[in-house]
């Protein structure tokens, strides 16, 4: 197996279908696995993906809702896979994108992060999300656009000294980067969202960012030790 896409999923009843369709689309003729990881879904999220008839499948459910940041960790533990790429179950990420950061990565490069330059969310959301990218920007020392985006591809090896605690997902890129692993950026597109609701709002991530933030810029060094 040489790729693993992996995506968390809560209540998107609506999208796992087409969600599916589309991977299968963008990644014909390429040796790859979809982990879908159902995250206590209470609507008919899970009976959606019994429907699917896919031996390139893995399913992983969770009775109870555990957030997206355990979904990867367990994700990334079950992927065989050599390159991991991350996508968003709602829709809004294009998983053509994941096949052209595939070649990308083959060239020069541990680690891919894209980067929503057009995205089609709330202004109060794009406004959150660029103060998050530049106060993690200068208090780590870093220069990304968009390091939180759902969109990444990954060489496995960079998972190898990341060690699990709450909300890490929002910083994985610094925290490959800090490592020394080589990541670059990637233009992907970003459409808005056409059924349900958002999970996350922006008061649910304000305390966390902060706290990872200290994390990384004064025990980063003990946490990955």
């Amino acid at each position: 197996m040489n790729i693993s896409i992996i995506i968390p999923i809560h209540n998107e009843e609506s999208t796992v279908l087409p969600l599916h369709q589309k991977i299968q689309n963008a990644m014909e003729g390429l040796d790859y696995e979809i982990i879908f990881i159902n995250d206590g879904s209470t609507d008919n999220t899970l009976n959606k993906i019994r429907e699917i008839k896919d031996s390139r499948l893995k399913v992983i459910h969770f009775n109870k809702n555990k957030g997206r940041c355990f979904a990867f960790y367990v994700g990334f533990k079950q992927a065989n896979g050599d390159i991991i790429g991350t996508l968003d179950a709602d829709m809004q990420n294009d998983p053509r994108d994941i096949r052209l950061m595939i070649k990308e990565l083959k060239k020069d490069c541990d680690f891919i992060c894209g980067w929503r330059y057009k995205r089609k969310d709330k202004l109060s959301k794009k406004l959150f999300s660029k103060l998050a990218n530049s106060a993690q920007n200068i208090l780590l020392g870093i220069n990304f656009h968009d390091a939180n985006c759902p969109v990444k591809v990954f060489r496995k090896e960079c998972l190898s000294k990341v060690k699990y605690f709450k909300h890490y997902h929002r910083f994985f890129t610094a925290i490959v980067y800090l490592q020394g692993f080589k990541i670059q950026e990637c233009r992907v597109r970003h459409y808005p969202r056409l059924h349900g609701t958002s999970k996350y709002g922006i008061w649910d991530r304000l305390w966390p960012n902060i706290e990872i933030f200290l994390i990384l810029k004064f025990k980063y060094k003990k946490l990955i030790k």
